[in-house]
């Protein structure tokens, strides 16, 4: 009964040739090995014989020890209870800061509102300021120039 089959170098030509493993030939408890080679036609055979009989050597099984971790067992649950109490920390000083920042934001508002305020009043105190340089400039124009000049009479309009 043929137990393998594949494919093997030749001993003769190093071509590659088939291979069986033939159980039971010539006498039960024997293996063959056959290799024939296509190329060549070289047919080798070889006969496998047990020592002292026996065909299977039975070793003891192997005793693996049991599974340790390399690290001890975490405790998860510890673990994220410290997690979360160090983020509501973090959101603690968050929010402190973020009041911090509204009451700075508040400050600045109420400064530029404030100097927002002065800008205008000092820009309307200056605008009021040249206008009235301005009559009085129209103002001494007209007293020195004769009044004619300035207006003219119904009459005189041309019309």
């Amino acid at each position: 009964m043929v137990v393998e089959r594949g494919v093997a170098r030749c001993p003769r030509c190093v071509s590659m040739a088939d291979y069986v493993f033939i159980e039971g030939d010539p006498e039960p408890g024997e293996m063959r090995y056959e290799v024939r080679c296509r190329k060549c036609g070289e047919r080798y055979e070889e006969d496998l014989r047990p020592k002292g009989g026996e065909l299977v050597r039975v070793e003891p099984s192997i005793t693996w020890p049991p599974d340790q971790e390399p690290v001890p067992p975490r405790d998860w649950g510890a673990e994220l209870r410290g997690r979360v109490e160090q983020l509501r920390e973090h959101a603690e000083q968050v929010r402190e800061h973020a009041e911090h920042v509204r009451e700075h934001a508040g400050q600045i508002r109420g400064r530029a509102s404030q100097a927002y305020g002065q800008a205008a009043n000092r820009a309307s105190a200056a605008a009021r300021k040249r206008v009235a340089e301005v009559d009085e400039a129209v103002r001494r124009a007209r007293a020195l120039v004769p009044k004619r000049r300035f207006g003219q009479l119904a009459d005189q309009t041309g019309g």
